[in-house]
């Protein structure tokens, strides 16, 4: 069971953890006051709680772990697209970048071994 509620469905990435947190997986969602949440699962410390990132989204966030970072797009108020990453071994947030153009459709993400890929 993973504590809170969601205004959409949560998006699950998994990766290695960078090395710091072992095989996990790293859920991405739009809670219900529209702000964007970010938790960690592990096999050896289960869920770590909600992390907060700043700003909004009007939709289901996007996630793809590679590398060491954890990548999330979400669409903004209006439509556009913001990329932001968070570097795992310190969680630290990089901030968010607005991606050229809008949609009305939920961005989704991939990753290969050294490509992501905005769908």
């Amino acid at each position: 069971m993973v504590p809170g509620a969601a205004a959409s469905p949560p998006t699950l990435a998994a990766g290695d953890g960078a090395g710091v947190y072992g095989p996990a997986l790293f859920m991405a969602v739009r809670g219900m006051d529209d702000k964007i949440y970010y938790n960690i699962w592990t096999s050896s410390g289960g869920w770590w709680g909600w992390g907060r990132l700043p700003g909004a989204t009007t939709d289901r966030c996007a996630a793809a772990v590679l590398g060491n970072t954890l990548h999330i797009v979400v669409k903004g108020l209006t439509g556009e697209l913001w990329h932001g990453w968070i570097f795992l071994p310190t969680l630290y947030f990089k901030g968010w970048y607005l991606v050229s153009g809008a949609t009305p459709s939920t961005p989704e993400l991939a990753a290969s071994n050294t490509t992501l890929y905005l769908i």
